[in-house]
């Protein structure tokens, strides 16, 4: 209240009426009241300032504790996958196995149709040949025959030419020289 007694003293030397002295007097309180709470203190600030540090703090230290959390997690994760991979390579090796087997067995398998298979064809193709060797000897044995057939009818065609010329040519002399 001393600030509103010499405030008023002012405005009165300056001839202003009591009643609107006060109201401006009451006014300009009202304006700094307010004013008050709107502006920050130096202890505003220093303890705006502590509680921030304060919050910073604990901010620092959740955030600590969750990266801890994070890591334990990711921890746990990367071990699951290893886990996980582990049992999947065990798979992995288990199916590989399975399958090298079943191709073992098959080429085996395989192996066996092909050796029946080239037995088979051996065979039939020496039962072929055999049979084409017996058409080409029966063949040569009958072209044998023939050739045979013709050259003894060429001997004996030409032995009865020669003979023919032989017994031409005696009568010749016998019925030529007669002595």
């Amino acid at each position: 209240m001393a600030m509103q007694a010499a405030s008023l003293e002012v405005l009165e030397k300056a001839n202003l009426p009591a009643p609107q002295a006060r109201a401006i007097v009451q006014a300009i309180e009202i304006e700094i009241t307010s004013a008050q709470n709107v502006l920050a203190t130096k202890q505003d600030i220093t303890l705006v300032r502590q509680d921030l540090k304060q919050e910073v703090t604990l901010l620092r230290q959740d955030m600590a504790e969750q990266r801890h959390e994070l890591n334990m997690k990711i921890e746990g994760v990367h071990g699951e996958l290893k886990e996980g991979l582990a049992a999947v390579r065990g798979e992995l090796k288990e199916g590989l196995a399975v399958v090298r087997g079943e191709l073992r067995e098959g080429l085996t398998g395989l192996r066996g149709e092909l050796k029946e298979a080239l037995a088979s064809s051996r065979g039939e193709m020496k039962e072929a040949l055999a049979g084409i060797c017996g058409d080409l000897r029966s063949e040569i044995q009958a072209s044998a025959k023939e050739l045979t057939r013709s050259l003894y009818t060429s001997l004996l065609t030409t032995l009865t030419a020669q003979a023919a010329i032989l017994l031409g040519a005696a009568y010749f002399f016998v019925t030529h020289l007669k002595p």
